[in-house]
């Protein structure tokens, strides 16, 4: 879903067409044996199939792990998916710190988790020493921005709903014009977000496709977009809001999104070959480097509400740890996506065997 589509769901949600996205529920059992080899166990759950295959990595076949998924309904009608994958690594095997497979679209936009297992022989025994290191996301700041201009429209809510809930009984066409205009409102700064946040995926792209332009090619390129947000027709935007909602409705807002992506891209393009003065094979890597970091952001943002539990078993007497929970050998950690957006998040356990 690409920028000016995710402004349209926030501002449509208010007024009934609700967008549903799951959050997923990560859980990795890891068995550190005394030889040195690693045991480790995955099983992700959510509620949304698609955010569960569309979101981040997840271990496969490809890449040598015993994986099955399935689904079933709960006792409220709805339905659970599961991903299971496990996978024993040797003591001379790196354990892994991603997983993705080489074949993947968009190379290096999942979560990195450098995973580490040292053992030290001391005059008391072995020492084993594991730590895992959630690494920050690039581009979580931009996040922190839409969720200042959500809060604002938030608060405003609040009031709104008071005098709305006041002045019901003989105003309610009056109502009605302020909701939508109320809508419109949020979707135009939610566009203006959205135009700030592509342009600074396009400064990076264009740094690594082209990274000796000078910085007059990226200011044509935030231009082009500029230009074409102004050109956003709001009022057909209203239009189609103030219709029945329905499939008809949803459809038409499609097509007004395809519509301004096409016109965007080729602006774009024909900025970057004319004013720009690119070549073709420049213009083409930059497109390829746009969207990877569109993913690696889209990525980012599913990874928030997303919940990670891991559990270490260790060999022989834990010694120290920074876990959240200790029951006999093993430790268990659980953090959220969120925590991890903007800084490192590390997971170390020390165990002794006599």
């Amino acid at each position: 879903m690409t920028f000016l589509k995710k402004n349209m769901c926030l501002g449509i949600t208010a007024l009934g067409l609700i967008f549903l996205t799951g959050c997923i529920e990560r859980k990795e059992h890891l068995t550190i044996r005394e030889d040195g080899s690693v045991k480790i166990e995955v099983e992700h759950t959510s509620n949304s199939w698609d955010e569960m295959y569309m979101g981040d990595a997840w271990p496969r076949l490809e890449a040598g792990w015993l994986a099955l998924d399935d689904s079933r309904r709960e006792d409220d009608g709805t339905e659970s998916f599961t991903l299971k994958a496990e996978a024993i690594f040797p003591p001379d095997l790196e354990l892994p710190s991603h997983y993705e497979i080489d074949k993947d679209p968009f190379p290096g936009t999942s979560t990195r988790f450098p995973t580490q297992l040292l053992i030290e022989r001391r005059r008391d025994g072995l020492y084993y020493h594991f730590k895992r290191t959630y690494l920050p996301r690039e581009w979580a700041y931009i996040g922190k921005i839409r969720e200042e201009i959500e809060a604002r429209f938030q608060e405003d809510e609040e009031e709104f709903d008071s005098a709305r809930e006041f002045a019901m009984q003989t105003l309610e066409p009056v109502i009605a014009q302020s909701e939508q205009q109320r809508e419109m409102e949020m979707i135009k700064a939610l566009t203006e977000f959205e135009t700030i946040k592509l342009e600074h995926f396009t400064q990076r792209a264009l740094h690594d496709a082209v990274p000796k332009a000078p910085q007059d090619v990226f200011l044509i390129a935030r231009q082009t977009l500029r230009e074409q947000a102004a050109l956003i027709d709001f009022d057909r935007i209203a239009q189609l809001l103030a219709q029945p909602d329905d499939e008809m409705r949803e459809r038409m807002l499609e097509d007004e999104v395809r519509e301004y992506e096409q016109r965007t891209t080729n602006a774009l393009e024909m900025a970057l070959l004319g004013r720009g003065r690119l070549g073709g094979s420049e213009v083409r890597a930059f497109f390829t480097r746009l969207e990877w970091h569109r993913e690696y952001y889209r990525i980012t943002e599913e990874l928030a509400d997303d919940v990670f539990m891991i559990t270490v078993a260790m060999p022989g007497e834990i010694v120290a740890h920074n876990a959240d929970d200790l029951d006999g050998n093993e430790v268990t950690w659980e953090l959220s996506g969120d925590q991890f957006r903007d800084r490192e998040v590390t997971l170390m356990v020390t165990s002794r065997v006599r």
